[in-house]
């Protein structure tokens, strides 16, 4: 029972969540593309999930519900060694994206008694983290660009979920994405694209230039990859944007 999955820098391994049919507790498994080989990372007893790849493959950063609540752990992605603390806070805590010089990473967190959620930056190997977008509404999924100069997030504030882009280098302009709904923003071809899941499921690409100035294409829809519904983000898309990765239902029709 799959729940998220991501694919490694070089497109060889994928990081996969996966659900013991008995314990109902989730683990991350390591499958190697090549080899048709998988390989359990985790071990804990309780709930281990959402991925993230270190930039050379060799490490996965994980949220891990060690005392009722999420903290960030890092292992080799190779399964040896131990499960290292990394960051945890009174809240529940979620790594969604490594800035591209590996110095910082970006998470989400639940402050306890705020309903909604915040942004922020951690930098690394210190696990001190700052806060960077905390507002009365929810800000989630944060996305690092290529070059490090944006960050790509999913903010409720206009009554639904929509993507919206935020510059990082000067004033922190902000740019609203998607126009009809829109969560898991995801960069690819060196910062020109950002591809998301629309409302209805479905995977949207929206072109991106940043000269002379930052400015958003037209949403356009790629294809229906039948994605299950979850809490998780149950796709990912190779670093050229040619290839998909995504936990579909076992009885979903075939993709054309």
């Amino acid at each position: 029972d799959y729940r998220g999955s991501r694919l490694s820098h070089d497109g060889l391994r994928v990081a996969a969540v996966v659900v013991d049919p008995v314990t109902q507790k989730s683990d991350i498994w390591v499958l190697d593309l090549a080899r048709g080989t998988s390989t359990k990372l985790t071990f804990d007893p309780e709930n281990d999930g959402w991925p993230i790849w270190s930039l050379d493959d060799r490490k996965l950063y994980f949220t891990g519900s060690r005392q009722g609540r999420g903290a960030i752990f890092v292992k080799s992605s190779f399964g040896t060694g131990g499960d290292e603390h990394v960051y945890g806070s009174p809240g529940t805590d979620q790594m969604h994206s490594l800035a591209p010089d590996g110095l910082s990473a970006w998470i989400h967190t639940n402050v306890p008694g705020k309903p909604s959620w915040d942004i922020l930056r951690m930098t690394l190997p210190d696990g001190k983290a700052s806060l960077f977008l905390g507002t009365p509404f929810s800000e989630i999924m944060p996305a690092a660009s290529p070059d490090g100069r944006w960050l790509a997030y999913v903010s409720d504030e206009s009554g639904s979920n929509e993507v919206y882009v935020q510059s990082l280098t000067d004033d922190g302009g902000k740019w609203q994405i998607s126009t009809d709904g829109g969560t898991s923003p995801t960069w690819t071809r060196g910062g020109r694209e950002i591809v998301f899941q629309g409302r209805d499921n479905g995977l949207i690409a929206v072109e991106i230039r940043v000269t002379p100035a930052f400015s958003a294409g037209v949403p356009k829809p790629l294809f229906d990859p039948q994605i299950r519904t979850g809490i998780a983000r149950m796709w990912d898309v190779s670093p050229d944007g040619e290839r998909f990765i995504v936990n579909r239902a076992v009885d979903a029709p075939e993709v054309e």
